[in-house]
């Protein structure tokens, strides 16, 4: 379904045209009125040409009243839109040739979108801020056509194509008025995927209870029939695909347009004929046998609805933390044609409660944001967002030396190397000397993040430290450059792997730990912090009974007894609960009766005792008359004891606390004794009385002194003293005494998710080990969902280096310097264009071209190192072309080899064959569908999967389009093959799906590594240029710098591809000579792409682009990653909560969370305290 303007004159030429099959005498019987306004106008179901003219002139149907000023909202000139829902072409085929209840069905479809668009999109701009307000209210006529227009004078026989064309009034009315105004239409063009949506969901269902059975496809799906069927009949599809691939959607419509033929008159007879004779071609005797043929039941992969709906939730949760309404029922809608409607899944979303929720549903709603769409998560995602705030505050960790221990390492790395730069000097030493658990090292591009850790590795050399530290990052190629560049002398080097196959391995290790210490179903339930076990279900009738018992089934098969009795004016609660595996939980209370002599003087007392297997809690209280009151308590766990006394009067409170922290065998290592003081529940101040632990660090060997570095920021430092000991707090104080040993380093942590994060911290705090995110803010977020580093750098200290070292001239040190913030980026485009750095060339071959030219270039560029001023030949092996679409990656890499083989600097016929690997990308919705892979394609996975094994790669031998199965193949080393079927909803996220292409590589090119290899020792993102060609022995040597020169058999499948340009997310972490930014505008860019587009060169950058002010107002906005701790926040929203006390707190919960979150930020400008 696409949108379209169009004039009068247009509506009137187009609409009344012949139409073969629905308006042969052109009688205009396909034309009816839909929408609440032909009631309002009077108009009857058949459209007349006198009241459709008038109209779209702005005047009433009979001519005589002028409705409105013919202009849209923003006042262009236009009567009305084209919305043009097409059935699959499978359908075409049927209802047009027999069968017309299809021909309903479709009817009923595009209704059932109108209406959905007349709900929700009748706007006008209202009021001063002109604001849209929907009226409810549209008009449309409908125009059923069943032919489409040839595309060219060959086959000049128009093609069969169901389709109506819905022409939207542009007025809407307004009853309060009584007034019609322009329809702002920016709504309804920003939503038309979900009105496409729409009418395919409710066109699938009526489809299936037809009898006909479905098969999925990339544009939604057909009805089961063969391929070479519809193919048969798609010419004109076809013809448009082939020229419009790699068209953003504006340059695709024009496209379109222009393929159009002339209008060629042909009877409904010979039509048909020339039909049947294609369908006879393709082996069928008649539409009724390929009717029969398509008959079938559809095999369907969900139980219900919500499952669909939890579906959905999981596949958009992959790349995004929360979700609106529409694209959660768009991707549900997707994965379940022909099983349930759009209607049906939002019936169903509206079962969806607020946080606070039962956990029966995997799907919470937030909130509606500030265009008041509803707010969507995964009960996963929720939880975990939140799990990461609180393990990030909670982490501490022991200091590896102190400051002066650090500096006096850090002055002797200078003294034998090179000055390091202040931010780079303030980070080492922070992560040498500081307490902090998490450390973030915020460094600008350029900043030689990865050289200041020589600095960090020559200071642990030199004091001798034994700590393990483990460099990550995104790449095999950026782990190891990270490793090469803190590698001494000596040869001591730090550890490095992928951030990837580290989260693997410490999800492996948080599996077995979890099956090895399995908790009781007892202490689950305590530290789940449920009281329903508290809460006695039995009662004593007044004056009858003096006691009651009661024996029920709770907590999934748990056996609860309990007993209550009074005597002597106290009334006596037990509970005991036996669980499955065996576990108690037990529960004592006392209180006064309401008729007993203390209670009529206002005396109210309480006594209540609960305990299991591994802990006990016991609580005394007692009031007078709501006035005062005093309460003790005590708790006693294998890691402490924990005891206190609250004294209140009227709504002021002192609370003094004692604990004791145990160790593995129970011996008291710590203690800690606070007091206080609250009023109406709200804590006032808090102070430590007293405070002690075996081996405790002496102040003035550890802590960070003097420096304008602070190890916790003021507000973490104030709600760590709080009254009592976290559980974070007491495995701290307990591993004191054994210092952390180990240290793992994130290189471009801008890259993570919140699950990344979330293994990644869960790792750290029971191992013990100290975490340092390293990245920049403001390169490219991560894939995955959630803001990863924003939720570290938030509860965090952060680090700066701002000094940018990689630009070695002021022209680009003023261009990347100033590229990173929206309020310097004026400066920037000011230098390109002082510079002469910047072109607009609106023909993209001819942009495209321009950029090859410059690439290929021979030129004298200057600049200034730590030896001086230089000079330097640059020619086309230090050049990288950046964009953002990988079929400009393509296009591009081809152009430059070109133009190197007409300059002779490659030669293009002298290069060799190779089978190499190449990635597919397919969206975790799009891997749900057979027909969006090819059969030879591989797939493979690293997650658990069923049917699958992790680190296989599988061959796809066939697809079955119906149940979304693919045949797979697994051949080992050995040769030993192994079968497998797996259905693609069971998998869909989590494959990586590769083809095979045959590529050519001739001396001089310059290639890079897209598969690592272990055997040949190739690294994914490895750099390097050929260097020798041998075709008879079919090899070739590739040399990938500093003596890495390796050789390759062609014969032998490779991961490799040429490298003259390549995707900006790829170029994050390169730095090199000279570099190219391509920038469509009509394809969208950020602030995040420009920056990393305007910072990987080291002597000269270009801009080419469409539209330069277009370019202008897209970077000054970053690029978005949603978070659920955004939306906790929404105060409007929170009265609309159900008034349920675990939604409340739950709620007050994630308050607090992001409270916490945004006051405990704290930039540190790097000023050197030496």
């Amino acid at each position: 379904m696409v949108i379209a303007k169009i004039s009068a004159d247009k509506a009137k030429e187009y609409y009344y045209e012949k139409d073969p099959l629905f308006n042969k005498d052109e009688e205009n019987n396909n034309l009816t009125w839909f929408g609440k306004q032909a009631e309002t106008l009077g108009l009857e179901s058949q459209v007349s040409q006198k009241e459709f003219e008038n109209l779209l002139n702005g005047k009433s149907a009979d001519g005589k009243t002028t409705l409105r000023d013919t202009s849209n909202a923003t006042g262009d000139s236009v009567s009305c839109y084209d919305m043009a829902f097409a059935s699959p072409k499978s359908v075409s085929l049927l209802a047009l040739n027999g069968d017309e209840r299809l021909i309903e069905a479709h009817n009923k479809a595009v209704t059932k979108a109108l209406e959905y668009a007349q709900n929700n999109f009748a706007n006008t701009q209202e009021g001063a801020n002109r604001e849209d307000v929907n009226h409810g209210n549209i008009l449309v006529a409908r125009a059923n056509h069943g032919v489409a227009r040839a595309t060219n004078k060959i086959d000049s026989v128009p093609e069969m194509h169901l389709h109506t064309h819905a022409v939207v009034f542009n007025q809407v009315y307004n009853a309060e008025t009584q007034k019609f105004k322009a329809l702002s239409a920016h709504e309804l063009f920003q939503n038309q995927k979900t009105l496409n949506t729409i009418y395919k969901s409710e066109l699938a269902k009526e489809i299936v209870a037809l009898g006909y059975q479905l098969e999925d496809k990339k544009h939604g799906f057909d009805i089961k029939m063969e391929q070479e069927v519809i193919d048969k009949f798609s010419s004109r599809s076809k013809e448009i695909e082939a020229q419009t691939v790699g068209m953003s959607k504006k340059e695709e419509m024009i496209t379109k347009h222009r393929l159009k033929s002339d209008k060629v008159d042909f009877t409904e007879q010979e039509l048909r004929e020339n039909w049947n004779k294609k369908l006879n071609e393709v082996g069928y005797a008649s539409f009724e046998e390929l009717r029969e043929s398509a008959l079938g039941k559809t095999d369907f992969y969900f139980k219900d609805a919500k499952e669909a709906i939890e579906k959905g939730a999981r596949l958009l949760g992959e790349n995004e933390s929360t979700f609106t309404k529409k694209e959660l029922l768009n991707i549900s809608s997707k994965i379940s044609l022909g099983q349930f409607s759009y209607n049906d899944l939002e019936k169903e979303l509206e079962k969806v409660k607020r946080i606070g929720q039962t956990d029966s549903y995997e799907v919470k709603s937030l909130c509606e944001n500030e265009k008041g769409e509803k707010i969507y998560t995964t009960k996963e995602m929720h939880d975990i967002e939140r799990e990461n705030i609180k393990l990030v505050q909670s982490h501490t960790s022991e200091a590896l030396m102190s400051q002066k221990d650090a500096v006096e390492a850090l002055r002797d790395f200078e003294s034998k190397n090179f000055k390091l730069t202040d931010g780079q000097f303030e980070s080492a030493k922070a992560i040498l000397s500081s307490y902090d658990g998490t450390l973030v090292i915020e460094g600008y591009a350029g900043s030689g993040k990865t050289s200041m850790l020589k600095a960090l590795n020559h200071s642990l050399e030199y004091h001798n430290s034994k700590i393990e530290v483990t460099l990550l990052a995104n790449t095999n190629k950026a782990s190891q450059g990270a490793r090469e560049e803190s590698t001494l002398q000596s040869g001591k080097s730090f550890e490095a792997k992928t951030t990837t196959k580290f989260i693997l391995d410490s999800k492996k290790e948080n599996s077995h730990d979890k099956t090895s210490t399995k908790q009781m179903d007892a202490q689950k339930y305590v530290t789940s912090g449920k009281d329903d076990l508290k809460v006695a279900t039995i009662s004593l009738k007044d004056g009858s009974h003096k006691n009651a018992s009661r024996q029920t089934k709770v907590n999934d098969g748990a056996i609860r007894k309990e007993k209550l009795s009074a005597k002597n004016g106290e009334t006596t609660y037990k509970s005991e609960t036996t669980f499955k595996d065996g576990s108690q939980y037990s529960f004592q209370s006392k209180e006064s009766n309401t008729n007993s002599m203390k209670a009529k003087f206002g005396i109210k007392q309480n006594q209540s005792e609960a305990k299991n297997a591994e802990t006990s809690e016991q609580t005394k209280s007692i009031s007078f008359a709501k006035i005062a009151s005093i309460e003790e308590s005590r708790t006693i766990t294998k890691e402490k004891n924990s005891s206190s006394i609250k004294k209140s009067i009227f709504g002021f409170s002192s609370k003094i606390t004692n604990e004791e922290i145990k160790d593995d065998k129970g011996n008291i290592i710590a203690s800690k004794t606070t007091k206080e003081l609250l009023f109406m529940g709200k804590s006032l101040k808090t102070e430590i009385l007293a405070q002690s632990s075996k081996d405790e660090p002496k102040n003035n060997d550890v802590r960070v002194q003097n420096s304008s570095f602070d190890h916790k920021t003021k507000e973490s430092r104030e709600s760590q003293a709080s009254a009592t000991l976290s559980k974070e707090e007491t495995q701290k104080i307990r591993s004191d005494a054994s210092k952390n040993n180990k240290m793992i380093i994130i290189d471009e942590s801008s890259m993570l998710g919140s699950k990344d994060v979330n293994v990644i911290m869960k790792h750290a705090k029971e191992n013990n080990i100290k975490v340092v995110f390293m990245g920049d803010s403001k390169q490219l977020q991560s894939i995955s969902a959630g803001k990863g580093l924003e939720q570290v750098s938030s509860n965090s200290s952060v680090i700066e280096m701002k000094e940018v070292l990689r630009q070695q001239n002021p022209s680009e040190k003023e261009i990347a310097h100033n590229a990173r913030d929206t309020q310097t980026l004026e400066r920037t485009f000011k230098e390109l264009h002082r510079a002469n750095k910047i072109y607009e060339i609106k023909d993209e071959a001819i942009r495209l071209n321009a950029v090859a030219d410059s690439a290929v270039k021979i030129e004298i560029l200057s600049g200034t190192n730590n030896n001086g001023a230089f000079s330097k030949e640059i020619d086309y092996t230090n050049n990288l072309i950046l964009t953002s679409r990988k079929d400009d990656v393509a296009k591009l890499n081809e152009l430059v080899r070109d133009k190197l083989h007409e300059s002779g600097q490659i030669n293009k016929n002298d290069g060799i064959d190779m089978r190499v690997k190449v990635p597919i990308n397919i969206s975790a919705s799009n891997q749900a569908i057979a027909d969006n892979y090819e059969v030879g394609q591989k797939v493979s996975t690293f997650q658990s999967v069923k049917g699958m094994d992790k680190g296989k790669e599988y061959e796809i031998l066939k697809l079955d389009r119906s149940t979304n199965e693919l045949m797979l193949k697994h051949t080992s080393n050995a040769g030993k093959e192994q079968f497998r079927k797996v259905n693609l909803k069971d998998v869909a996220g989590k494959l990586s799906v590769t083809k095979e292409e045959t590529k050519s590589f001739t001396k001089g090119d310059i290639v890079v590594v897209t598969i690592t290899d272990k055997k040949e020792k190739l690294l994914n993102s490895d750099r390097g240029i050929v260097v020798g060609v041998d075709k008879e022995r079919s090899m070739m040597k590739v040399d990938f710098g500093n003596g890495d020169v390796k050789e390759l058999d062609t014969k032998k499948l490779q991961g490799l591809d040429h490298a003259y340009a390549v995707t900006n997310f790829r170029a994050q972490g390169v730095s090199i000579e000279r570099t190219q930014a391509h920038v469509n505008t009509d394809k969208g860019t950020n602030l995040n792409d420009f920056h990393v587009q305007g910072t990987r060169q080291k002597l000269k950058s270009e801009v080419f682009t469409d539209d330069i002010e277009k370019l202008k107002s897209q970077v000054v906005k970053e690029q978005t990653k949603t978070s659920t701790l955004q939306h906790d926040l929404v105060e409007p929203k929170i009265q609309k909560i159900e008034n349920t006390s675990d939604e409340k707190t739950a709620l007050k919960d994630a308050k607090i969370s992001m409270e916490q979150q945004r006051e405990s930020v704290k930039v540190v400008d790097a000023g050197r305290a030496r």
